[in-house]
């Protein structure tokens, strides 16, 4: 018995989600422009990317989440596909270290730099968008 997953979720939903349901997600999507601004948001991030999500294979949140490593993560093989809001490269390195197979990223940064080179090729990523966003920084 899994969840197959939670589509434009709720206030309520976001808060729900604790180590009974995070285990069994296939897939979770945070679209919700209300939510997007919520405090709420970087805490779920720690929650999916600390604790065993390791049924999860798609994870969409909204453009407007910023993303910070905060916590340990865990290692995610299921996670194919990733769409976030902005995040640094810290974030990043933590990202394609614990998400093995993941296929396809897509974030924003406002990185004015080329990515460091002690950064490693990640070998199944076969579409990588990075969006620079300047409204990130005002």
């Amino acid at each position: 018995m899994g969840l197959k997953g939670l589509m434009h979720t709720t206030y309520q939903q976001i808060k729900q989600l604790d180590n009974h349901i995070l285990p069994y997600l296939k897939h979770l999507s945070i679209q919700n422009m209300h939510l997007s601004l919520s405090t709420d948001l970087p805490d779920i991030c720690n929650k999916i990317f600390s604790n065993d999500s390791s049924h999860l294979q798609s994870c969409f949140l909204s453009n407007k989440t910023i993303i910070k490593r905060t916590q340990q993560w865990m290692q995610m093989p299921s996670l194919r596909v990733l769409k976030v809001g902005l995040i640094n490269l810290l974030a990043y390195k933590a990202t394609l270290s614990s998400c093995p197979n993941l296929y396809s990223f897509k974030f924003i940064t406002f990185v004015e730099t080329e990515i460091p080179s002690e950064i490693k090729s990640h070998l199944n990523i076969k579409r990588l968008i990075l969006k620079n966003d300047y409204f990130f920084k005002s």
